[in-house]
């Protein structure tokens, strides 16, 4: 028998049949890089640091503004360079994007800030996602696409930033480039070399420091160095990721598709009987406690309790009767079986809209319990920020109801304009300045005192209206010491006059930055250089 012919031969098991390295396929996507993806890689450095400069550590007003807005400039500038066109869908993204940008430049709300800065970083991420693979509208998947963009294809190509910078086409650029990049990453350790030396040696120490006396560099400056290289490889692999489809065919629709058809292990019998106790208990928690839950639609409180007491219990009661409820109806919807054509079971559909008829009437019972409160104890920024998210929570429970009758309608896409909207109304509706001017408002309406104490805790927001206004008359500070809280004092009518002058208001401000170890001014927004011109108007007329 021929060796040829004879699979057990040796012949056949020869050095020369054995695959070599360089013929095996490259498990990583290979590149021609050019001198744009080198100034990319370089850029999205420097704007690395710029976010941990102007974002994480300081959130600064208009230099955070600027970040955002430089950061998007980068991205459509690259887009564009690589023949990416910007559907209708992604210009209004684009839109959505620059306007939120601005809420740093006219608000103090550090609140506000910080939940802006993590809703920009999601729609930014977005919006570079849906440019590259050309969305026209929002995907049905559209929950698993801002994952995607936000998680999977930026750190897909987090370390291709350095071989950018190494094989630009301009040898210069590139030689220029990697020297920035290197000195980047020497600075840190330099300076930690340099501090233990100056440790061993005080004449070193002396000379270099009297040459270094101008430069500040302290421990954030090395810190804000260290995490920017990360940052700014996670921002160029935000772009260059998205324009090359690095690893895109791994996520797909039809991906999504079988994975959360694999999570419907649930028969509907098992839901049915699993869901029913829960119905019926809330129906006849509801009934029983129809009295103490609804008395407030009609504007009277129970016996033995105080407007805060009945509000703040009442609340996360609802509350977490609410929050449960959104766990089973998505429960329900992730694990139950559907019918042979794909579609929910109508009994099923059932279930899901009386669970969430029974949360919205909770809700709509908690909100009103909340405007009781208001209404006999002003506002604050608790209870302004409570009444939102209340309503929030309210509409999403009618979207669900209407999803159980147009099974078409997608969720995630109706929610994102909704939450968008009103986030608009937090950002840009000067939400302490509002409290301020009504709380006075009562009082040069109605004559009721000022509860000082709330307007302590707002930001230049508040303080600006605070500053415009006339004198009125609040609680005496010192009561607090006394006391449980100030909500309690408001709403007990346990008053000590104090007639808030601009002398009282300008010591109250400034107690309040000591207090905080908080200068505002420096910030740079609209809010805090108002208060600074109002400030030193009021002292110039002392």
């Amino acid at each position: 028998m021929s060796n040829e012919n004879n699979p057990q031969s040796p012949a056949n098991f020869a050095p020369s049949a054995i695959p070599t390295y360089a013929q095996m396929p490259s498990l990583k996507p290979q590149f021609q890089y050019t001198g744009r993806d080198a100034i990319l890689s370089a850029v999205m450095l420097l704007l690395g640091f710029m976010f941990m400069r102007c974002v994480f550590i300081n959130t600064a007003g208009f230099f955070t503004s600027a970040f955002f807005i430089l950061l998007m400039v980068v991205c459509l500038i690259y887009l564009k360079h690589e023949n990416v066109k910007l559907s209708f869908y992604c210009l209004t993204l684009c839109g959505v994007y620059f306007a939120f940008s601005l809420v740093f430049s006219i608000t103090d709300n550090d609140l506000i800030k910080s939940l802006d800065t993590v809703f920009l970083m999601l729609l930014g991420a977005y919006t570079v996602f849906a440019a590259a693979n050309g969305r026209e509208k929002p995907n049905r998947h559209f929950t698993f696409d801002i994952l995607k963009s936000v998680f999977s294809v930026p750190f897909s190509g987090f370390g291709y930033a350095t071989k950018a910078l190494k094989t630009g086409k301009k040898s210069g650029i590139r030689t220029v480039l990697l020297v920035i990049l290197g000195l980047i990453v020497t600075v840190p350790l330099t300076l930690i070399i340099f501090s233990l030396l100056s440790s061993a040696d005080e004449s070193f120490g002396r000379v270099i420091g009297d040459f270094f006396e101008n430069f500040d560099f302290n421990i954030v400056f090395v810190f804000e160095l260290i995490l920017a290289i990360p940052v700014g490889f996670y921002l160029f692999g935000l772009v260059f990721s998205n324009v090359k489809k690095i690893k895109a065919n791994l996520i797909t629709d039809e991906w999504y598709d079988m994975r959360r058809e694999n999570m419907r292990f649930l028969p509907t019998v098992t839901a049915y009987a699993a869901v029913t106790p829960i119905v019926i208990l809330y129906i006849v928690f509801v009934f029983l406690q129809a009295d103490y839950f609804f008395s407030a639609f009609g504007g009277t409180l129970p016996a033995a309790f105080s407007y805060s007491e009945y509000a703040r219990q009442g609340f996360f009661e609802l509350f977490r009767v609410a929050i449960i409820n959104l766990f089973v109806i998505a429960a329900l919807t992730l694990f139950s079986k559907n019918r042979a054509d794909g579609k929910k079971p109508l009994a099923l559909r059932i279930y899901t809209a009386v669970l969430a008829v029974l949360t919205l009437l909770i809700l709509v019972t908690a909100f009103s319990k909340m405007a009781l409160y208001i209404k006999y104890c002003a506002l604050t920024w608790k209870r302004v920020y409570v009444s939102w998210f209340l309503i929030l929570l309210a509409v999403f429970f009618i979207v669900i109801i209407i999803k159980q009758f147009r099974e078409k309608l997608c969720i995630a896409n109706v929610m994102s304009v909704v939450f968008t909207l009103l986030f608009a109304v937090l950002c840009f509706g000067n939400i302490d300045g509002q409290i301020a001017r009504y709380n006075i408002w009562r009082f040069t309406e109605y004559g009721e005192r000022v509860d000082l104490e709330t307007l302590y805790q707002l930001s230049d927001d508040g303080w600006a209206v605070v500053l415009e206004s006339e004198e009125f008359v609040g609680t005496d500070d010192q009561i607090t010491e006394e006391s449980s809280g100030w909500a309690e004092i408001y709403c007990t009518n346990d008053y000590v006059s104090a007639n808030w002058g601009d002398k009282d208001r300008l010591e109250a401000l400034s107690n309040n930055r000591q207090q905080n170890n908080d200068y505002r001014y420096s910030y740079y927004n609209f809010s805090s250089l108002a208060v600074k011109s109002l400030t030193e108007k009021m002292s110039a007329g002392k």
